[in-house]
Parts: C-alpha cells; sequence; structure tokens
C-alpha cells in the first residue's frame, strides 16, 4: 500500500528491484492500472524512452521524501539523477497529481 498521511494512493504494489526488471520497467507492459504502483528500487532517475504512454512518476529519497515528481510525464522523456533519490514510483497519469515536491509518502510492501 501507499499512503500519503491517510490517503491511500496505491492498494498494489509491484516490486521491481533485479536489475533487470528496473531497466525494463513498464517498458513493452499495459499501463498501470488504477491504484497501482511499480516500486522501482534503486533507482535514482527515470526514463521513458520506447514507451507508449505517459506515466506518472516520482522519486522518493530513504526516508520517503518527495524529491522529484512529474504527473503527467510523457513517453520519451528523462530524469536521469536526481541527488538523494533511492526510490522511483511509477502510476497511471493522473495518481500523483495532488503530491508535491517534499511530501512525504509512505509504503507497505
Amino acid at each position: 500500500m501507499l499512503k500519503r498521511g491517510d490517503e491511500v494512493l496505491a492498494g498494489r504494489l509491484v516490486p521491481a528491484f533485479s536489475l533487470w526488471d528496473r531497466v525494463r520497467g513498464l517498458i513493452g507492459r499495459p499501463c498501470p492500472a488504477p491504484g497501482e504502483c511499480w516500486v522501482l528500487c534503486p533507482a535514482s532517475g527515470v526514463h521513458t524512452a520506447f514507451m507508449r504512454y505517459s506515466i506518472a512518476a516520482c522519486l522518493l529519497d530513504r526516508s520517503g521524501r518527495v524529491l522529484w515528481v512529474r504527473d503527467p510525464m510523457p513517453p520519451w522523456r528523462l530524469a536521469l539523477y536526481v541527488r538523494g533519490a533511492h526510490l522511483l514510483l511509477e502510476m497511471a497519469p493522473g495518481s500523483f497529481s495532488q503530491v508535491s515536491r517534499g511530501d512525504v509518502l509512505s509504503l507497505e510492501l
């Protein structure tokens, strides 16, 4: 479960912790369903190369603080390195529309 305070942002988390799973991410997969969040860790950046749809992307530090958020993030965009980032969240567009830099998110895998 992914939460911001008491607000549930996603009820289903999909872990992507191996190198291959992180490199592939959502490439060649359908857009995440509403309430589904892909969790890529470790991650310090994000790209949407080879993707056919926009996503919502959010980079967090080790304490869950939002360092960077783009919603929507169109195909063929990138944020190669965000200082202090440790974890990347990828969801359907609109999922992070109320999330801002500095917010703290909590995950329960």
